[in-house]
């Protein structure tokens, strides 16, 4: 039984440490509102309203991703919460891997 319950908490563990925070959550959609406002803006587009086009997760997030490398070669850090795989493992970013000092939104710093 105890073998069974140390799984239990084991699985737990490692599915709480793959899923972003809420913290890390709301960090993450007031970048892409405002990339998406930004991006609205380059194309000369009303905010919100529907076009032909919409700017989706296709789009933003590859400009997402392009303005953090082009941030950080230039000595900036830049906080993108995200979740991501290695080895068939997910993983939530950490200190080391995203290169900030510290983190405001996994509620731990390591």
């Amino acid at each position: 039984m105890d073998t069974r319950r140390n799984a239990d908490r084991k699985r737990l563990k490692r599915r709480m440490n793959t899923e972003l925070t809420e913290e890390m959550g709301v960090r993450r959609m007031e970048i892409y509102s405002a990339a998406k406002e930004f991006c609205e803006m380059l194309l000369d587009r009303e905010p919100g309203i529907p076009t032909k086009e919409p700017l989706n997760i296709e789009i933003l997030g590859p400009f997402i991703y392009e303005s953090e490398k082009f941030f950080r070669k230039r000595g900036f850090e830049v906080c993108v919460p995200r979740v991501y795989q290695k080895n068939y493992i997910r993983k939530r970013c950490t200190l080391k891997r995203c290169k900030c000092r510290e983190c405001k939104y996994s509620g731990k710093n390591k």
